[in-house]
């Protein structure tokens, strides 16, 4: 039986690197290792974090390595999420409205990239996948229902 690998692609993305995996049900998944803050790439006026989406010199990555990998470091955290949306302008309101999260990226037609502070993004709502048929999960099925936020300031709302 062949096994199929779960890495999907490795991306530069001006303030980090990033490898794409799936999960056994299709979950996207991206391990990224940011950049220090002073190196992030910034829009011409200087106002918001101008990411990227170029090829990441996978083999170089490789063969930089020091170790073999066994195992994710328990300091490990769930840094984002990508969400699918039909109106991410609606959903980019709702999260500065709701959530006071600042906007880092937009690109019309395409995405919002927003965060708490000035991090790269916590959040980012896009339309890349929503032609895929991407439904909740149904009653038994394995599958993401709720997430939980924590913030380090008592005073985030």
């Amino acid at each position: 039986m062949e096994t199929q690998s779960p890495i999907e692609g490795f991306t530069y993305h001006g303030v980090s690197d990033a490898v794409y995996a799936a999960d056994i049900e299709g979950n996207g998944i991206e391990l990224y290792w940011d950049y220090p803050v002073e190196e992030w790439p910034q829009d011409e006026g200087g106002n918001s974090v101008d990411m990227l989406n170029e090829p990441l010199d996978y083999v170089e990555l490789m063969e930089s390595a020091t170790e073999e990998f066994t195992q994710l470091d328990e300091r490990t955290k769930i840094g984002h999420f990508h969400l699918v949306s039909d109106d991410y302008d609606a959903a980019g309101k709702f999260y500065s409205d709701v959530f006071n999260l600042n906007t880092q990226s937009y690109v019309e037609g395409d995405s919002f990239f927003q965060a708490s502070g000035s991090y790269h993004h916590h959040v980012a709502n896009n339309n890349w996948f929503a032609d895929q048929g991407i439904t909740q999960p149904e009653e038994g099925q394995q599958g993401l229902r709720a997430t939980i936020w924590e913030t380090q300031s008592e005073d985030f709302f």
